[in-house]
């Protein structure tokens, strides 16, 4: 005798619904994050390339801290500097990041060339690799660029 198998209880079903929405809306929200930190990156190296300065390489161990204090700051809602020499590995001999608390990456980028510190940092020689945090709370885009030479 063949049976079917019993049927599952309702809140099984609708945990397996949500499930079924939950996982593709967390990678779209993934997929969107790393769009958003790639535009950000050229962004980054059209200005530096308009500047006369070569173009930044980008780095797993600066984006994996960039993208944490992203997180963080949009968890908080509030802006600030990391703790910069923490999490970014040995063997760089100069270090920097700009932070950002904006509406979209785009204005991001124009906060930060219209800052001469930030421009400074966006366009110092020294540095050939960056990192690229991007995160969303409090109403906001939180964005950080960890530079490294």
């Amino acid at each position: 005798m063949i049976s079917s198998p019993p049927k599952a209880s309702p809140p099984a079903r609708t945990a397996r619904r949500r499930m079924r929405i939950l996982v593709p809306l967390a990678a779209l929200a993934i997929l969107a994050t790393g769009c958003q930190n790639i535009h950000s990156l050229n962004l980054l190296n059209e200005e530096r390339q308009r500047h006369g300065v070569r173009a930044v390489i980008d780095h797993g161990t600066l984006s994996a801290k960039a993208q944490a204090w992203a997180e963080h700051l949009a968890r908080q809602g509030y802006l600030a500097h990391s703790n910069l020499s923490s999490g970014v590995g040995p063997g760089w001999s100069t270090l920097g990041e700009n932070v950002a608390q904006v509406f979209d990456i785009e204005g991001a980028h124009r906060a930060f060339m219209n800052s001469s510190s930030h421009r400074r940092t966006m366009l110092n020689s020294a540095y050939s690799h960056v990192g690229i945090g991007v995160a969303e709370g409090h109403g906001y885009m939180f964005v950080v660029h960890v530079f490294a030479g």
